[in-house]
């Protein structure tokens, strides 16, 4: 891997709102660079039910940060780069 920068949260949390209006809390539990792209891991806060991470696109602008949901082909390449980073880290 190239030009990969590991970024660890120490309790870093964010509310996002899905395409119904819900809030949901999420844990940064990770974040990184890959082709000179940001991802982060998201970890939801509270769901018991659900105890997936997540991962998404991480959109930088001036003063706002959006998180994005992956495309398929995007989650199947990012995927594969987080559990190198997990694999890497152990």
């Amino acid at each position: 891997m190239t030009n990969e920068n590991n970024h660890e949260h120490e309790e870093e949390f964010v509310t996002l709102t899905d395409e119904e209006g819900n809030e949901q809390e999420f844990e940064i539990v990770l974040s990184f660079e890959h082709e000179e792209q940001e991802y982060a891991v998201l970890y939801p806060v509270g769901d018991l039910e659900n105890e997936d991470a997540i991962l998404f696109k991480v959109i930088e602008n001036e003063d706002d940060v959006t998180f994005v949901n992956l495309t398929d082909e995007e989650f199947e390449k990012i995927s594969k780069v987080y559990y190198e980073i997990i694999n890497e880290n152990e």
